[in-house]
């Protein structure tokens, strides 16, 4: 029991009890296994060979496997735990790939919102678009078709810059950003945004540009509700489309300018209309026609017969014509006509009136004109302006101006001439 436990003299006790040299059947079988083992990769075929296994040999065997033993544990604990044989490694599953969303916070309130824009090239020839910005995303549209994005991505704001990158559309790639400034009017109804940088080159010819803020009391059609003082143009209706023709949108088919106190109540592909704002603030979503009007109708025409159940329309041959066949209106009175051009084609205009006397059964109101799909009428008591332009192909264009009372139509006749006689065509 008190025998001394030195390692080395028993490691040397052990190596005298054994033989000099392995026996030839061991190697043998070792290098045939070896030869005939599968490897990782194929290595140069040797012949059989011996090993002298004598004991300074395997001493020196021993003491290097020590040595790498220990010096492999001293590495692993500097360099964390092992991977492993490759052949067995756990197959690791690749992370989802994560879009970084654009720099910056989200997109303002008063920016939030469909906004009526010109002409791009991702949408038909001559339509207009619109851009709809949420809190934290953008998405472009043909103006008559808000549910199909033609270009959306996401979106941010950093100060009075818009970071935007795409989901679909531009052809660049959720990981391209750009970086835009933009600016609100001071009454929150007209955006403009500019290039700051982009390397997308769709979006640098689409995102720039000035829009309007989509302000409609109707939620089937996109009009601007209430307008700042300036110059405007239309989404849809088309003045010069002949009669019978296929319709499509039409940025700008009618530009008008409009002082202060103008409101957009209605844009469709055969009527334009224009309020006071004090009567666009009385319109509701079930009812959106206001009492004071200064409308656009594509394809006018006279009305004969006008208070019997089935209206004939009359195609006249001249503007002349055209009033001469207004005045045979039953209880319509007519007054002096006067010529003109707007937007430089050949005009003229009268003042209504309705004679409910010499209206016989026809009733408190009449009918005397077809127009954009609509018919237009006269009560008691009312004035109204009619102008006719003679559009060539496409007939007669009516500009006219409804109001509910005498007394309406002194206080708007002249801003509401002043808008008429801005108007172009095309």
């Amino acid at each position: 029991m008190t025998e001394s436990r030195n390692p080395d003299r028993l490691i040397r006790a052990w190596l005298d009890l054994m033989p000099s040299e392995a026996p030839d059947r061991v190697v043998s079988d070792v290098l045939q296994a070896t030869e005939t083992t599968p490897q990782l990769r194929a290595l140069p075929r040797l012949g059989h060979w011996r090993f002298p296994m004598n004991r300074i040999t395997l001493i020196a065997g021993v003491a290097i496997l020590a040595i790498l033993i220990g010096g492999g544990l001293l590495l692993s604990a500097f360099r964390g735990p092992s991977v492993g044989n490759p052949t067995l490694a756990p197959t690791v599953t690749p992370a989802a790939v994560v879009t970084p969303a654009p720099t910056g916070g989200p997109i303002p309130a008063p920016l939030q919102g469909r906004w009526m824009g010109s002409h791009r090239d991702f949408v038909s020839p001559d339509a207009g678009t619109s851009l709809f910005l949420s809190a934290s995303s953008y998405s472009m549209h043909q103006s008559n078709d808000n549910t199909s994005a033609r270009v959306r991505g996401d979106a941010s704001s950093e100060g009075s810059n818009l970071h935007v990158t795409a989901a679909v559309g531009d052809g660049c790639g959720r990981l391209t950003e750009g970086v835009y400034g933009w600016s609100l009017s001071s009454s929150g109804r007209v955006l403009s945004i500019t290039l700051d940088h982009d390397p997308c080159s769709v979006r640098t010819r689409n995102i720039p540009g000035t829009y309007w803020l989509m302000a409609c009391r109707d939620p089937g059609t996109d009009c601007l509700g209430d307008l700042d003082s300036g110059t405007y143009e239309s989404q849809y209706i088309r003045p010069l489309l002949p009669d019978g023709a296929t319709w499509s949108p039409r940025f700008a088919g009618v530009t008008y300018t409009v002082p202060d106190g103008w409101a957009n109540f209605s844009d469709w592909p055969g009527v334009l209309g224009l309020t006071t704002s004090t009567d666009f603030a009385k319109t509701t979503p079930s009812n959106v026609q206001p009492l004071t009007q200064l409308s656009v109708f594509t394809h006018a025409t006279p009305l004969t017969k006008a208070c019997s159940a089935d209206p004939v329309a009359v195609t006249p041959s001249s503007l002349a014509a055209a009033f001469t066949d207004l005045d045979k209106v039953k209880g319509l009175t007519v007054g002096a006509t006067s010529s003109l051009s707007i937007g430089g084609h050949q005009a003229a205009f009268a003042d209504l009136t309705f004679d409910a006397a010499g209206a016989g059964a026809c009733g408190n109101e009449i009918s005397f004109l077809k127009g954009g799909g609509d018919t237009l009428s006269i009560g008691v008591g009312a004035r109204q302006r009619l102008y006719l332009v003679d559009v060539g192909e496409a007939g007669f264009v009516a500009i006219w101006l409804r109001t509910p009372n005498g007394t309406s139509f002194d206080q708007v006749v002249a801003p509401a001439a002043t808008i008429a006689e801005s108007m172009s065509f095309k």
